[in-house]
């Protein structure tokens, strides 16, 4: 983790402390910490949504006796009933930190 950059009062130097009204600034990629999280976290949530629901279609033990617009009706339900609990938990999660 890199430290914050501080200007400081010219007293503050010698006593080496950081007083509250000291500018403080991170530099790099610190500053974008949680825009870069967010965009990582919607990533992986979006490719879980992609190819869990696929998956768990194929593993139907008739798949193969399965019609097209059966299987995409399918794999659209398990996107659904995923979506759903994703955003159940976002929300709880939400209402647990306001």
């Amino acid at each position: 983790m890199q430290h914050p950059v501080c200007r400081f009062p010219r007293n503050a130097r010698r006593r080496k402390v950081v007083p509250r009204f000291a500018k403080c600034h991170y530099s790099g990629i610190m500053r974008f910490k949680w825009v870069v999280v967010a965009v990582i976290a919607v990533a992986l949530i979006m490719a879980f949504l992609w190819l869990v629901p696929e998956l768990q279609v194929r593993s139907f033990p008739e798949y193969d006796d399965l019609e097209a617009k059966d299987v995409l009706a399918q794999t659209n339900e398990y996107r659904r009933t995923w979506a759903q609990i994703i955003a159940g938990f976002v929300v709880l999660l939400g209402l647990y930190f306001t």
